[in-house]
């Protein structure tokens, strides 16, 4: 069982300015932006399902079967096109209906980003050899757009 020690107080150095920015935690304006990260089947839907409901989980890939009894859980069809995305967080903030929107996952759809931009089909095994420098640049921006 861990156990917790006292910490002592320091005062700050001229290298560590940082320090005098410290303030009291305000209260969030925005909801929280939480990203998990593991590999495929370690449970990271199911945590999801376990948040405040209703929820729903936009998917980019496929994998609800851990959570198909879930009460409260909805879902989007699987995602094609990258400004499917903005259409869905329109439809979020406009309604207020959910308590939890979970984007499964990341990586997925950062293929649908990559189709839309190279225009073509993906081989499950791509190399990063096979897609120019510039439609990475513009995937990166895309997420990037699309994740804020």
């Amino acid at each position: 069982m861990p156990v917790a020690t006292r910490q002592r107080n320091t005062a700050p150095t001229k290298s560590s300015s940082v320090v005098a920015g410290i303030a009291a935690i305000a209260k969030p304006t925005t909801g929280i932006k939480l990203s998990i990260y593991g590999r495929s089947g370690t449970g990271k839907t199911t945590i999801f399902s376990t948040f405040p409901k209703p929820s729903l989980l936009i998917r980019a890939e496929e994998g609800t079967r851990s959570i198909y009894k879930e009460k409260g859980v909805f879902t989007t069809p699987l995602l094609t096109d990258p400004d499917q995305l903005s259409q869905i967080c329109e439809h979020v903030r406009g309604t207020g209906k959910y308590k939890t929107v979970c984007l499964d996952t990341a990586t997925a759809f950062q293929d649908v980003v990559l189709r839309s931009v190279t225009q073509r089909e993906l081989s499950v095994q791509l190399g990063f050899a096979e897609i120019g420098r510039d439609e990475w640049g513009q995937c990166a921006l895309r997420m990037k757009e699309k994740l804020q």
